[in-house]
């Protein structure tokens, strides 16, 4: 890859190597399908309830839900991107070592990254369209629509879903990457084969925010009651999910090291196992936050 590479020429590589790694990339497909859904779903709900008459109840409905859910539906989205793409650091640290600039390399990911984005959240957003139609006989048994309730349907909740989705998963690609780009070429391919040990100051300050915050949070019923104190209690979750996905890799590290000295006889699969997890903290951080972030969605609206 040369300097002047063109950027025909890089469009035509990154569509190139989504389809080479397409096994990779399934998952987080899938991801991006289901986050464009959860999306267009709120969005076309909000538009139903403001378009027609006595659906203020929806509106209210779905804007409560929508902050907490496209928050969560984001952030699945950057830990499965950076998951991906952290997969591949072996990969693009070579490209580094062959010749291709920093600027190439980021380009080439951005590119890669926006045709899987496109490809996948319109085929999830589209299809959502058509979930408050069939949400109306429920929402019309709770009291929350009149009966004969006409839903809409128009594309703009597809386009916000686009607009909303594709810069955080292109703003993850570049987090995923910099790493190696911000090393030199022969010293990103050593570092590619391990990843680094502890993290980064900012993130150790935001780990301890976070859950500071979090605490103060579930504790603030006991000093409001009623439902201010209950509506900042439910952020806690959220929260206390923020603060152990910055200190994810240190907890990661901590708890599996502690499983290795646990097991200290355990079978050699057992062992290596362990040992795998522990060096690769950070890829195991990406996969156990989504999980954290949807449970702890599903307790606050179980709750709610």
């Amino acid at each position: 890859m040369s300097a002047t590479t063109y950027p025909s020429d890089l469009r035509a590589l990154a569509l190139a190597s989504a389809r080479a790694h397409r096994a990779d990339l399934g998952g987080t497909f899938v991801v991006l399908a289901a986050a464009g859904a959860v999306t267009s779903l709120t969005g076309a709900l909000v538009e139903s309830g403001v378009r027609a008459e006595g659906g203020g109840a929806l509106v209210a409905l779905a804007s409560s839900f929508a902050g907490t859910a496209l928050v969560v539906t984001l952030l699945v989205v950057t830990s499965t991107v950076s998951l991906a793409l952290r997969q591949r650091r072996r990969e693009l640290a070579l490209l580094r070592a062959v010749g291709a600039t920093a600027g190439q390399v980021r380009r080439l990911v951005s590119l890669e990254t926006a045709a899987v984005t496109l490809a996948a959240v319109p085929l999830g957003a589209v299809p959502a369209l058509w979930g408050p139609r069939l949400l109306t006989p429920l929402l019309e048994h709770a009291g929350m629509v009149p009966a004969g309730f006409e839903t809409s349907l128009s594309p703009l909740p597809v386009v916000v879903a686009v607009l909303l989705v594709l810069p955080v998963a292109a703003l993850a690609g570049r987090f995923a990457t910099r790493e190696v780009l911000a090393t030199p070429p022969t010293a990103a391919v050593r570092s590619s084969a391990v990843e680094a040990d502890g993290i980064g100051r900012l993130r150790k300050a935001s780990a301890v925010g976070l859950a500071l915050s979090g605490l103060a949070s579930a504790l603030t019923p006991l000093l409001v009651p009623g439902t201010a104190g209950a509506a900042a209690a439910g952020t806690s979750a959220l929260l206390l999910v923020g603060a152990s996905a910055c200190a994810g890799p240190a907890l990661v590290r901590a708890a599996f090291g502690v499983g290795r000295r646990l097991t200290g006889g355990g079978s050699p699969s057992t062992r290596l196992a362990l040992a795998n997890v522990h060096g690769f903290s950070r890829r195991m951080t990406a996969v156990v936050v989504p999980l954290g972030l949807v449970i702890s969605l599903g307790t606050m609206s179980a709750g709610a």
